[in-house]
């Protein structure tokens, strides 16, 4: 929360310099919302505390709440991997349902987070997998956090089975997710024993894959290492930005790979520009690359 806090005083700086407008003000909402609703040791610096909220609420780009929970609808009834859209849309709800809060629009709120909630219990199958996301946030959230009963509601889709939907989220859960942070990559010569590669761990520490600078084509690659050939083909792998201090997950999008043998070969793309999946993801996210930390998740089944 101390990155909330320090993102939000220079924000606020800002909007007393210059008032802030759009996106920009929604996001220092959001951001207050934050800090107003986690436990009673998060930061609060005096330039958080002088937030021209009212003034911020008259000129913010504020997101429909009609639309919001249509978005979340329609990614709890697609195919894609829960982590993308279907997270984005639940981040989404978190959000607004803050600036609802500054707003004094009680009744807007609870609707908000009561259809949320009968949207996620029809499709347990696919929020169980976001369990850990869910974990997350929930830890940064103080007792009696309106927003808390959807993360419960989350982690509760993998503990309480009870339709053929229920017994697929079991299964979903079951899948294996590898979060691999991604370093800052070095060009390099050549992909060689002699060459610069950087080693990637997972959480536990142990390398399972290397990290380059494809010399013909540009590319930044990832190489992960299998347990063995006949292990599956990865159900899907994602690029993740996340907040350095609370790791919380501000969005994703997939990334393109290619099996051989053992080795999955993962592309970031180029490394600036529209290439570059790093650069692409941080503009839509509306973040400065070296703000957030960046995972590559790899979904495979058990």
């Amino acid at each position: 929360m101390r990155k909330a806090a320090r993102e939000l005083g220079e924000l606020s700086r800002a909007d007393r310099h210059s008032p802030l407008e759009g996106a920009d003000a929604y996001r220092a909402l959001v951001l207050l919302a934050r800090l107003r609703d986690a436990p009673p040791a998060a930061p609060a610096p005096g330039d958080v505390l002088t937030v021209d909220v009212a003034g911020l609420l008259q000129r913010c780009a504020r997101p429909d709440l009609d639309e919001i929970l249509t978005s979340l609808a329609s990614a709890l009834e697609g195919a894609e991997e829960p982590g993308g859209p279907l997270l984005d849309a639940l981040l989404d709800i978190d959000d607004l349902a803050g600036v609802l809060g500054h707003a004094g629009e009680e009744a807007a709120r609870e609707r908000l987070v009561a259809e949320a909630l009968a949207l996620v219990a029809r499709r347990p199958e696919r929020v169980a997998p976001l369990a850990g996301w869910a974990e997350m946030r929930r830890a940064a959230l103080a007792p009696g956090a309106v927003i808390t009963p959807l993360w419960e509601a989350i982690l509760g889709a993998v503990l309480a089975p009870s339709s053929g939907r229920a017994q697929s989220a079991l299964t979903q859960a079951h899948e294996r997710a590898l979060a691999l942070q991604i370093p800052e990559l070095p060009r390099v010569a050549a992909h060689t024993v002699m060459a610069d590669d950087l080693a990637v761990h997972d959480a536990s520490g142990q390398q399972i894959a290397v990290a380059y600078v494809d010399p013909q084509t540009g590319e930044r690659l990832l190489d992960i290492t299998l347990p063995s050939r006949d292990t599956p083909d990865p159900a899907s792998i994602r690029l993740f930005a996340l907040r350095r201090d609370t790791r919380e997950p501000l969005g994703s999008e997939p990334l393109s790979f290619e099996r051989e043998g053992r080795d999955v070969y993962v592309s970031l793309g180029q490394d600036v520009g529209p290439e570059s999946a790093r650069h692409r993801l941080a503009a839509r996210l509306g973040v400065d690359v070296g703000d957030v930390i960046f995972e590559v998740r790899l979904r495979e089944e058990r």
